[in-house]
């Protein structure tokens, strides 16, 4: 196998469909069946209701190819940059730029809690909703976050002792490890069963692409039918009654996402709109699906596609990033430790603070999954600063579908960024190692 072989990824390909069929693909269609979806729901409840299991069924479509797409990424990107001899070279800056936009992350989130103000003056309609969700409390749910083996938990999930299974299981911590570890292998084989194998994974990667890009044609029924559901089944109550707290974090978390559409720019050098137009579709599929699981695959196709990022460095940095980099995680827990340390009247001091940041940001990252299930974390946040998270916990389980939009659409725009900084990265040293000057 040769350089240009190692080094290059095969193009993603759409399936080559009548060119009648691509208005299904506009994103002016899509809002519109997402307003219209939104509409039916709140209107028709019953009939919202009776579109959950089909909005379900479609997201099941939508994310059975992902778990092949990102494990074949993964692989066979960190073999090509293995073979290549620029992994070694990029996985330390890879982990201090999570460490630092983890951070950046979390520390937004106290500086929105400050700001906004979410737990201050909410007045007695919230003081009573609060009580109620506290009535409703699920003791058992509270008992299961005081284990104290969370760390080792986390390690567990990490290193799966069943390969077949972490795949079958859909867990996204044990797909990225087996997968690293997979691409780590095969880069640093040089066997010709080695190269078959690493031949076979990319064609696996192509072939499930073809297949998401058929699905992608039914986008505009199956988000008609997920959105729908979803207004039809929560209600507006809890949105009225926590709107403030909502408010802030949607705000908090659209500057954090003006922030890593500034670094892409600065990064790639192309035109903000450019950006825009080329990553649009991923991050609306993302926001409208709750997942930044299911889109990863339009991400990527986008990211090599249109703005001409490396493919080995996307196909790894971004599916890393969503796995074990959530930014918006670190960004909501933080906020909610504020908020509510604002609901008490507690006020912390400058430790406290910088306890929170610390803790918000680890714990964020290693949280995995929706925040009805991953709300009791809070419980490593707010426990050291002694504060009860039973209310944390339970406006998790409330309001967390109204959040998940943004928290997931967030988790996957910031892998772009990430994919974009190291990928100018990798070009900035080429292009150094390729001028006249450092031969002299």
């Amino acid at each position: 196998m040769n350089e240009t072989e190692q080094t290059s990824l095969p193009p993603i390909q759409q399936p080559k469909l009548k060119s009648k069929w691509e208005y299904l693909k506009r994103p002016w269609l899509l809002v519109l069946m997402l307003i219209l979806g939104a509409f039916v729901g709140h209107t028709w409840k019953t009939l919202g209701e009776q579109l959950v299991q089909p909005g379900n069924l479609y997201l099941s479509l939508l994310t059975m190819s992902v778990i092949p797409i990102i494990s074949t990424a993964i692989i066979s990107g960190l073999a090509r940059m293995l073979r290549s001899g620029i992994a070694s070279s990029h996985m330390s800056y890879i982990w201090l730029l999570f460490i630092v936009t983890v951070l950046i992350a979390s520390g937004l989130g106290i500086l929105a809690g400050y700001i906004g103000q979410p737990g201050v003056n909410l007045g007695q309609s919230v003081e009573v909703f609060i009580g109620q969700m506290l009535l409703q409390e699920s003791e058992a749910l509270v008992t299961s976050a005081n284990g104290e083996h969370f760390l080792w938990n986390i390690l567990f999930q990490l290193v799966p002792a069943n390969v077949i299974g972490v795949f079958s299981g859909g867990d996204i911590l044990g797909v990225i490890f087996v997968s690293i570890a997979m691409g780590t292998a095969i880069g640093r084989s040089r066997s010709k069963a080695a190269d078959r194998f690493y031949e076979t994974v990319e064609g696996i990667h192509e072939i499930f692409v073809k297949i998401l890009g058929w699905v992608l044609y039914g986008l505009p029924i199956g988000l008609f039918c997920m959105i729908g559901g979803q207004v039809a089944t929560l209600g507006m109550e809890a949105l009225l009654a926590l709107g403030k707290f909502v408010l802030v974090f949607y705000l908090a978390a659209s500057v954090l996402c003006i922030f890593y559409l500034l670094v892409m720019r600065l990064s790639t050098g192309l035109p903000i709109l450019r950006i825009i137009s080329a990553i649009r579709d991923p991050l609306f599929v993302s926001f409208s699906a709750a997942s930044c699981i299911a889109p990863l695959p339009i991400a990527l196709e986008k990211m090599q596609g249109e703005l001409g990022q490396r493919p080995d460095i996307c196909n790894l940095v971004i599916p890393l990033t969503v796995a074990m980099n959530r930014h918006s995680y670190a960004l909501l827990f933080s906020l909610t430790a504020i908020f509510i340390c604002q609901l008490f009247g507690k006020t912390l001091d400058f430790s406290q603070i910088l306890l929170v940041l610390f803790t918000s940001a680890l714990i964020g990252t290693a949280a995995a999954g929706r925040l009805a299930t991953v709300g009791v974390l809070l419980v490593y946040v707010l426990e050291p600063i002694g504060i009860p998270v039973s209310v944390a916990i339970t406006i998790f389980i409330s309001i967390g579908a109204i959040l998940d939009p943004m928290v997931q659409m967030s988790i996957l725009f910031g892998g772009c960024a990430n994919a974009a900084v190291i990928s100018n990265r990798e070009s900035s040293t080429m292009a150094s190692t390729k001028s006249p000057g450092n031969y002299l």
